[in-house]
């Protein structure tokens, strides 16, 4: 293990703070203010799925330059549907 945490480059220490810091920061604020002016209930179901999707085409797509396969992209949209 200790191998792995030396090896770490500018890279992906950059990418632990910005999880770390920056868009948990941000989720939380968010959150925060819909439910201050939503019920809980109206709020949940598109959190529980829309932002796991909504990282899953930022993150691949335009970020990483990945190309997901046909089943990712139909399992989101179900997803993303369903809660709608």
């Amino acid at each position: 293990m200790w191998a792995q945490l030396v090896a770490i480059d500018g890279r992906a220490l950059l990418s632990v703070l910005y999880l770390a810091l920056l868009a948990t920061l941000l989720a939380y604020t968010l959150w925060t203010r819909l439910l201050q002016s939503h019920p809980a209930g109206q709020v949940t179901p598109f959190s529980a799925s829309l932002v796991p999707d909504g990282g899953f085409a930022r993150c691949h797509v335009a970020l990483l330059g990945e190309h997901p396969a046909p089943w990712q992209w139909a399992g989101t949209a179900k997803k993303c549907l369903a809660a709608c």
